[in-house]
């Protein structure tokens, strides 16, 4: 899929994933900036977790999305996250800035950035607590866009939500 990057005229922008011939008519300018950009391009912790202690899923049959996110909890902090899927731009890049605003992290982060994020996206001020993940404020003007961003924080809830000792 590709989009038209405003700054730069017409030159197209390769964003990869999400469903064969999916066009996006957004600009660049708000909803794919720079580091939405970079992120999906070169996503941070995109592919296996070896020794992840928790799994969960994601879908959005409306963009095409599917994730699947995988962690390792040790002592009560995500001490690794990885993300695999087929996917937008959004979500891709979505899922990269939270592995990195959590990796580390207490696992109630996950409930205080999801309320962080959501006062974003409904025109909140920026929160330094939410890093990188505000570069996604400008989805608060295309609501259709914003499930595409809550699919990784869903795929950690439900991971977080599955007891890892009741399968042994």
């Amino acid at each position: 899929m590709s989009v038209r990057d405003a700054s730069a005229g017409s030159r197209p922008i390769i964003v990869g994933g999400g469903t064969p011939g999916y066009t996006v008519a957004m600009e660049t300018a708000g909803l794919y900036r720079e580091a939405v950009v970079a992120h999906n391009r070169a996503p941070r912790h995109f592919g296996s977790l070896p020794g992840a202690t928790h799994a969960g899923c994601g879908a959005n049959p409306a963009c095409g999305d599917d994730l699947a996110v995988r962690l390792r909890v040790e002592d009560g902090r995500i001490a690794g996250l990885a993300f695999e899927g087929e996917a937008c731009a959004v979500a891709i890049a979505a899922a990269s800035m939270l592995g990195d605003a959590l990796i580390g992290a207490e696992l109630r982060r996950v409930a205080v950035l999801r309320a962080a994020f959501a006062r974003l996206l409904q025109g909140g001020v920026d929160d330094p607590l939410l890093g990188e993940l505000q570069a996604l404020a400008g989805l608060g003007a295309h609501p259709a866009r914003q499930r595409c961003a809550w699919l990784s924080f869903e795929a950690v809830e439900a991971a977080l939500a599955v007891d890892p000792g009741a399968a042994r």
